[in-house]
């Protein structure tokens, strides 16, 4: 009897369990079929429509080539040479600079704003989220065309406001001080509403468990928001900073519509640009199109490695959460650990509580802030 009680399982202890398809393998589990039904089509489009083109393209920045005929006067590096040393791109990766900063500064902080605001349901919600994201369904040629029409200081929505109030309209798309200014207020309209949905979609799936117990604890919004919300939102800012990078570097059909990169090159905000208008006057600009294109491509790619290292080695670390309180990573710090060195080991709360209590516990700022229960 008693060797029977001995060999039984104790209550409340968490038995491992070995399931079928941990034994049988991946392919018994259904992914190695989706492995091979997908991963073709997949990779024969993005062979077809990505690599191929990088490649052609750095094959025909080698050579003095007008686009017509096949290539024969090698030049090597010459275009690149030449793309340096063109004062159009220098230009365009000061604009490619002003642009990553004002959406990483301005357009970013926008949308997480309005998110934070229109993710709770209430009336109305939802079409304010539709009217913030109608801007992004817009494609770039018609957002520049429809700018192009309230910029103009003759007959346009900006003339008529100006002449309500007795003044001048000012040609804002005209102006070299004033161009790129047009352009980044029409690039904060159109791109906000896309991350402004990102954070929505995050925040909606978000545990509400946390936010709520910090709450109790006695929070303020504030604290909550600092170290609950937003270190949970750390992927999607992840996302929203890397699309917002990458854009930033491939912008080339907004800008065309307002101002072709005028005036006096002031408004190129991007490197395909100066060939596609630029220096087509000056010389055939195919293979410096391509130099351009090889650049431009080398810049969007390192920030696409840059992400994905920085994204495996945050992952790894583990995330405050229910799903991770007692199974660090190896290599990892706990949860449970990190709360209680914030607030000292002598801390009940965050040594035997739940971890959404231990969170809360600590923005609402530990036992520092609270009295003492012999006081």
């Amino acid at each position: 009897m008693a060797r029977r009680i001995a060999s039984a399982p104790a209550i409340g202890v968490a038995q491992p369990s070995f399931s079928s398809t941990a034994v049988r393998g991946p392919g018994w589990d259904g992914r190695f079929t989706v492995l091979i039904l997908f991963l073709p089509p997949a990779l024969l489009l993005f062979t077809l429509f990505v690599v191929l083109p990088i490649g052609e393209a750095a094959w025909y920045s080698a050579f003095n080539w007008n686009g017509f005929g096949r290539p024969t006067n090698w030049i090597g590096f010459d275009n690149y040479r030449f793309v340096l040393e063109t004062r159009a791109f220098w230009l365009a990766l000061r604009n490619n600079g002003l642009i990553i900063a004002v959406s990483l500064l301005v357009q970013l902080p926008l949308a997480l704003t309005l998110a934070l605001m229109l993710a709770e349901r209430f009336r109305g919600a939802v079409a304010l989220r539709m009217l913030f994201f109608m801007p992004y369904i817009l494609a770039e040629i018609a957002t520049g065309m429809i700018f192009s029409f309230v910029y103009d200081g003759d007959y346009g929505l900006l003339a008529s406001i100006y002449r309500m109030f007795g003044a001048e309209a000012p040609h804002l798309l005209a102006s070299p001080q004033t161009s790129m200014l047009a352009i980044l207020i029409v690039i904060v309209w159109k791109y906000f509403g896309f991350h402004m949905m990102l954070f929505i979609a995050a925040l909606q799936g978000m545990d509400r468990n946390l936010v709520e117990a910090a709450r109790i604890d006695g929070a303020t919004r504030m604290q909550t928001l600092r170290y609950v919300v937003i270190p949970l939102l750390y992927p999607t800012i992840r996302l929203s900073v890397f699309f917002a990078v990458v854009g930033s570097l491939q912008l080339f059909d907004l800008v065309m519509p307002l101002t072709r990169g005028g005036p006096a090159d002031s408004s190129r905000a991007s490197w395909r640009s100066m060939t596609a208008a630029g220096t087509a006057v000056a010389r055939p600009a195919t293979s410096e199109a391509g130099a351009s294109e090889v650049v431009t491509g080398f810049a969007s790619g390192s920030c696409a490695v840059a992400d994905v290292r920085t994204t495996t080695g945050t992952s790894s670390r583990g995330v405050i959460g229910p799903e991770n309180a007692t199974t660090p990573s190896r290599g990892s710090t706990s949860p449970r650990s990190a709360l209680t060195r914030t607030c000292g080991p002598s801390c009940s709360t965050c040594s035997h509580g739940s971890v959404a209590v231990a969170v809360a516990h600590c923005a609402s700022g530990g036992p520092s802030r609270r009295s003492s229960p012999s006081a």
